[in-house]
């Protein structure tokens, strides 16, 4: 009994690179919260320019995407990644630029006969802050799909790639960085620990 309790301790213990990536996950958490309450609802134009920064991403490192995923897979078609994964993830980000004004505004609905003679209509508002967890067979649309959904809803994301692609995750990480920057949407790279 008191080898087992001396093992489960063992378990609980943090490791030292498990400790780095807690506190930058701490870290981008809360920077996203100050961001959501200095900014709660982002207006149309700041959701434009994500989308169109999620579109210079995808666009100008389209062959670094490519190697990315074959490196991660061993050898992948370059053609099963640019037609399975880029070209999907850039009509998503035309699609919500195409439907963003839309998706934006107040509409009316149905108001119940018991609280007639008020109107009833809906506000679509962000939630503030969107958790995405990508799994491993198709890394790059299974990031950007929802990425491109959270950011036209107005929400800052926070991106955790799988451990099984790596050249992926950090692709995508320093993207991200590069062209949104941590407060807007951020990766944290590694497994379910």
């Amino acid at each position: 009994m008191t080898e087992m309790r001396q093992e489960n301790q063992h378990s609980m213990d943090v490791l030292p690179d498990d400790a780095l990536a807690l506190n930058r996950l701490d870290r981008l958490f809360q920077l996203h919260r100050q961001e959501v309450a200095g900014e709660p609802f982002p207006d149309y134009a700041t959701r434009l320019r994500w989308l169109a920064a999620v579109h210079a991403m995808l666009v100008e490192a389209a062959p670094r995407w490519v190697e990315a995923v074959s490196r991660d897979f061993g050898h992948r078609s370059a053609v099963e990644t640019q037609l399975l994964e880029l070209f999907p993830a850039i009509e998503a980000v035309r699609h919500a630029k195409k439907q963003l004004a839309r998706w934006m505004k107040p509409r009316r609905c149905h108001t119940g006969v018991w609280f007639r003679p008020g109107r009833s209509r809906v506000l679509p508002q962000p939630k503030g802050g969107v958790g995405v967890i990508v799994p491993w067979n198709y890394p790059v649309y299974l990031a950007i799909g929802p990425l491109v959904s959270a950011l036209a809803a107005g929400n800052r994301v926070l991106i955790n790639t799988s451990e099984l692609t790596p050249a992926t995750g950090a692709l995508l990480r320093q993207l991200c960085e590069q062209y949104l920057g941590d407060s807007v949407a951020a990766v944290v790279e590694g497994g379910p620990e």
